[in-house]
């Protein structure tokens, strides 16, 4: 989809959804290491890099106030396992990803946007970090998506509270 199509959507339908068909780059997309809840008060200190074979860097911003994301600081780097135990309470499916030769206009999109993968859950396109800028996956269940979808009033709303759905 262009962005010209997207955008013209987004602003004609304004709460919207969307999901998207993930099967034709499922081999270019990988999920990495889970990440803390954004919105987690020690996650706010952490800055990361870019995900790879490492499973897991960041530094944090409280020791290099300096430091503006741009890549010209140098930095302690610290690695994930230090912090495994809090990123584990804190987490509520958010992953670092790597996606080659991504679809662009999906970054760009207002409206919240799902990959679909063909298995039981939706990957959510989220801008983590705003001042890196570093983007992330949330993992939702398809079941809690249908469900949120049918009750809630915003699109944005969609899978950001967490409470037990009903048995079936």
């Amino acid at each position: 989809m262009s962005d010209a199509e997207r955008h013209s959507r987004e602003n004609f339908y304004q709460n919207l959804i969307w999901v998207v068909d993930g099967l034709p780059f499922k081999k270019n997309f990988e999920i990495n290491h889970i990440l803390p809840s954004p919105d987690d008060g020690f996650a706010k200190d952490l800055a990361w890099f870019p995900p790879g074979v490492h499973g897991g860097l960041f530094y944090r911003r409280s020791e290099h106030p300096e430091a503006q994301g741009d890549g010209n600081s140098l930095v302690l780097m610290h690695q994930m396992r230090e912090i495994e135990d809090q990123v584990n309470a804190s987490y509520r499916g958010h992953h670092q990803f790597i996606w080659k030769r991504p679809r662009i206009t999906w970054f760009a999109a207002k409206c919240p946007v799902f990959l679909d993968f063909g298995d039981e859950r939706l990957l959510q396109l989220i801008l983590y970090d705003a001042e890196r800028p570093t983007w992330c996956v949330r993992q939702i269940s398809k079941r809690k998506f249908l469900h949120d979808v049918n009750t809630e009033a915003s699109a944005c709303s969609v899978g950001t509270r967490f409470y037990p759905l009903p048995k079936n």
